[in-house]
């Protein structure tokens, strides 16, 4: 009895949705860890196709499985789930379609130096369609950072997939369900920030992230959601707020540029019809973030500029297209 009641190390939350074809691999490497004091919760987030009777089947056949049904919400609305049930001292997200080596979790295994961190921050690597491994991220050696330190290029990552977050540390912050995309970023820095302890930084590249065109964890961007970087920028800056939380100026442009670079980035690449509503509600949005956090001015100006910028970059790209292929012919 008191085995079962035994709080286990880590809860891996996996939220299911259309990934029959890649569900048993994902699960089956869970459970080959080498650590192994940890739980698997699979939410079924309704899932049309057969995800929900082969999670209810490796509950069946492994304790260590628990498994929750719910109607569709999206991958949000599953972690959230995921949250609310974990047992576990530590969260870690694994998504159906990707899979992780034998080794993911061996940090666990060296108690001494969990000691110190609410945060444990990892690298990946990225497979093709055809199972092909064509891009690695991974820190150099093992060390230990300030958790504002955590706020660089090379070392931020915008992935929920490549941290362990300690349950306490997580507390209530949840995913944004109106969010399709930045979600994940705007769920990390909000940890980031409660937390006062370093940023444990691993060698592990034990995660391989699968890109496949029918991945429903690995959206694109399009104008539907090319205000999401925008709205959780918004929604981090009342977090700062409402939370008094104290961040030097390097941090603060940090953050900032995390998400309105994201949304340039998608904003350049939209159609003109779609770029004049779209920076109507951007400078609406810009507006209420400058009243909370005033240091992102220059970025307005940015903004105004960029309809100008953006058609004449489309027109040199397309001069140099015609010119390529009446060459080419």
């Amino acid at each position: 009895m008191q085995m079962e009641n035994k709080r286990p190390t880590v809860s891996v939350i996996v939220p299911v949705y259309r990934a029959e074809e890649y569900l048993n691999r994902c699960v089956d490497s869970i459970l080959a860890q080498t650590f192994t004091d940890f739980e698997v919760i699979l939410v079924d987030d309704g899932s049309p196709d057969h995800c929900g009777e082969i999670c209810d089947d490796y509950a069946r056949r492994d304790p260590r499985v628990r498994v929750f049904h719910k109607e569709n919400g999206g991958v949000s609305s599953a972690r959230n789930m995921g949250l609310n049930h974990a047992r576990g001292e530590w969260i870690a997200f694994v998504d159906a379609d990707d899979w992780v080596g034998d080794g993911y979790l061996d940090v666990f295994h060296d108690t001494a130096i969990l000691l110190n961190t609410d945060i444990i921050h990892f690298g990946f690597q990225i497979e093709n369609a055809h199972g092909r491994v064509y891009k690695q991220y991974a820190f150099p050696k093992t060390v230990s950072i300030p958790a504002s330190a955590l706020f660089k290029k090379g070392v931020f990552s915008s992935c929920t997939i490549s941290y362990f977050f300690r349950t306490s540390c997580v507390g209530c912050i949840r995913f944004n369900k109106n969010l399709h995309y930045s979600e994940d970023r705007e769920f990390i820095i909000k940890v980031v920030l409660g937390t006062y302890s370093p940023v444990l930084l691993t060698t592990n590249t034990a995660y391989f992230y699968a890109y496949h065109p029918t991945s429903t964890t690995k959206r694109r961007r399009n104008a539907e959601n090319s205000l999401d970087d925008l709205v959780a920028l918004e929604n981090v800056c009342r977090h700062i707020c409402q939370n008094h939380t104290q961040l030097d100026n390097n941090t603060l442009h940090f953050i900032c540029h995390l998400f309105t670079d994201s949304f340039f980035t998608v904003y350049s690449n939209l159609l003109n019809r779609e770029r004049r509503t779209i920076r109507r509600e951007a400078l609406y949005k810009m507006s209420l973030i400058k009243s909370t956090m005033p240091f992102i001015k220059h970025r307005i100006i940015i903004l105004r500029s960029m309809p100008t910028l953006v058609t004449t970059s489309n027109r040199l790209y397309s001069l140099c297209r015609d010119i390529y292929h009446s060459i080419k012919g």
